[in-house]
């Protein structure tokens, strides 16, 4: 199965999914990493270096593409036409049946956007009348993932045997968790314990499934589930 992970700014996907991104690798699923904009407005380090860190993350976790969009940073709107038409383009190329995705409610403008962008796009790659390069792609499941704002999961996906490459994708990007270097800015990504607070919530969510470590994922629609009690079951 193909699965696009799409995130707002470099970082964002190895923070916030990259566990399961490493494990639908490892099962043998393909895996695309999707970053909207370059994060070239970030306050620590620089476009040029960012994208040489998301292409060691993105070989760390093993997915088969990273590609940033080019959309521009601090500046995504979701009612500009020619945004969502570039997603819609990726959408028809690459054809994922899941997408992952940022969560509509955050601190930060740009994820917002990001998460409207992203659910208009899935909509509208299906419609053959919708102006856009590609053959029309429907039927997209989208799961949200967790940014700053926490929600109540549709499901839990135990990640225990991939935290710790998660985490190697995540401190691949230097530039924005390392405060002593010269390019870096304080922000919150580079204060001291925000890494172990990405540890500690993955513990906390792996607890209420009773396993190491954990991501929650959100589904807005109802599931299909042939057979509950084996779900109901699973150990």
């Amino acid at each position: 199965m193909r699965v696009a992970a799409i995130g707002t700014h470099p970082d964002d996907v190895e923070l916030t999914c990259g566990g399961l991104v490493a494990k639908l690798v490892w099962l043998g699923h393909d895996v695309r990493m999707f970053d909207l904009t370059c994060g070239e407005k970030g306050s620590s380090g620089s476009q040029r270096a960012r994208a040489a860190e998301s292409s060691r993350a993105a070989r760390v976790l093993g997915v088969s593409l990273r590609q940033c969009c080019g959309l521009p940073d601090a500046g995504l709107d979701h009612s500009d036409r020619e945004q969502v038409r570039t997603v819609v383009e990726l959408l028809r190329k690459h054809r994922p049946s899941v997408v992952l995705a940022p969560y509509r409610y955050s601190r930060h403008p740009d994820h917002v956007e990001a998460s409207e962008i992203v659910r208009r796009s899935a909509f509208l790659a299906g419609l053959r009348q919708f102006d856009a390069k590609g053959q029309p792609h429907g039927s997209t499941r989208i799961l949200y993932y967790m940014g700053d704002v926490v929600f109540e999961p549709t499901f839990l996906v135990d990640i225990g045997r991939f935290f710790k490459k998660k985490m190697r994708a995540v401190r691949a990007y230097k530039s924005q968790f390392d405060r002593s270097r010269s390019d870096s800015y304080p922000t919150r990504l580079n204060e001291a314990g925000f890494l172990e607070r990405i540890e500690t919530r993955a513990k906390y969510l792996g607890n209420l499934i009773g396993v190491g470590y954990a991501e929650g994922f959100l589904h807005e629609e109802p599931l299909c589930v042939d057979d509950p009690i084996a779900l109901l079951t699973r150990t």
